[in-house]
């Protein structure tokens, strides 16, 4: 498979982009000017634009989930807040994927991946394997973690890591700081939950998507 990897940092994003960005208004997290490094080559006029409008959608998905939680533990608890996530994240990343298909002319898919998933669905595939096992690599040398934008024979790939966060403990942290109704909760719904014993700043997983050739 032929594949042009390229590298975006994202901690230092503004700017104007360019396609399809106004459809999805919340702030970038990566940078306005993507740059070239050792691990990849500098990006396309095309691939810069669609690589920022698709890290515009994470920036979106984050932006509308996060609430959606805060709003399920403030009314029911963590235990509530898993159910919230349940229905919430999928379908979230149902309708994003149908806007931005829809007003690109092409295939597009976005989710949430993990190496350790608490949803069986979102277990990685080879190429987002390889990815977060790269971040993994990272994390543990010190190394700023950086989404990634790779041209492939399936179209453009984007990726962008997930850190774990205060309020993601208490549901993901160490299994006997959790609460119990809430740990009753997981085992119903994810018998095979992997997602447990997390720190804030670990990697967590990863935003990713892939946009498909242009349809006719």
């Amino acid at each position: 498979m032929n594949t042009r990897s390229h590298w975006f940092s994202p901690a230092r994003a503004t700017g104007a982009l360019l396609v399809a960005l106004t459809l999805f208004g919340a702030a970038c997290a990566c940078d306005s000017d993507p740059r070239s490094g050792p691990r990849g080559e500098a990006p396309s006029r095309e691939a810069e634009s669609q690589a920022r409008a698709i890290l515009k959608v994470f920036d979106r998905f984050q932006g509308r989930l996060k609430p959606e939680l805060k709003a399920a533990i403030a009314a029911g608890g963590t235990a509530g807040a898993i159910d919230r996530c349940h229905t919430v994240s999928p379908e979230l990343a149902q309708q994003m994927s149908r806007t931005f298909a829809k007003e690109a002319r092409a295939k597009f898919t976005v989710r949430r991946v993990s190496d350790r998933p608490r949803n069986s669905a979102n277990a990685p595939d080879g190429f987002e394997a390889k990815i977060l096992e790269q971040w993994l690599g990272d994390l543990a040398a010190g190394r700023e973690l950086q989404a990634v934008v790779r041209e492939t024979d399936e179209g453009l790939r984007v990726m962008k890591p997930i850190r774990a966060q205060g309020m993601c403990l208490a549901c993901h942290g160490q299994a006997g700081a959790i609460e119990a109704a809430t740990r009753a909760r997981l085992r119903s719904l994810y018998p095979e939950d992997r997602a447990l014993g997390y720190q804030a700043g670990d990697l967590r997983g990863a935003f990713s998507a892939v946009l498909g050739p242009e349809r006719p």
